[in-house]
């Protein structure tokens, strides 16, 4: 702890709503866009999960500092129906990697969701605790290696 700094216990927030009818996988960029943006000024740290029609995503960062970013995310017309799947003191923040990493196209990737959802739709409703982590923990890995392809790449 650093001198002069109050210890704030980090946490790590999960919920799903519903996307707006009519919301655009451009606006959905932007969005995601802004929000690294922001995140990295307030030392956050998530990843979102989405397709046309749900929205699933974890944030994680100081427990006052979560509180007060949800209430702005709760209020966004561009989702509806937002429900807290869990919401878990950490001693690490799990998507470090990404001020707010996303798989925008989930349905690209049937291998993985079909795993989760028996009928093979994407339903982050039906997730439990444990497996809506582990949903997006398998997402946050398929950018990583999408980036570390890319980098490969690059560098040839």
């Amino acid at each position: 702890m650093r001198e002069g700094k109050q210890y704030m216990p980090i946490v790590q927030l999960i919920y799903s709503s519903s996307v707006s009818e009519g919301l655009s996988v451009m606006e959905i960029k932007a969005l995601v866009e802004k929000a690294q943006i922001n995140n990295r000024a307030l030392s956050v740290t998530g990843f979102l999960c989405a397709n046309s029609y749900y929205f699933l995503q974890c944030i994680e960062g100081e427990s006052a500092v979560i509180d007060a970013l949800f209430q702005k995310i709760s209020k966004d017309s561009r989702h509806h129906s937002i429900t807290v799947i869990n919401k878990r003191e950490v001693d690490n923040q799990q998507f470090r990697a990404w001020s707010m990493g996303a798989v925008l196209d989930i349905d690209r990737h049937m291998n993985i969701v079909d795993g989760f959802f028996p009928d093979g739709v994407f339903n982050p409703s039906l997730l439990s605790e444990q497996t809506s982590l582990e949903f997006i923990e398998q997402f946050s890995q398929i950018r990583i290696r999408t980036q570390e392809r890319t980098i490969e790449s690059l560098s040839k």
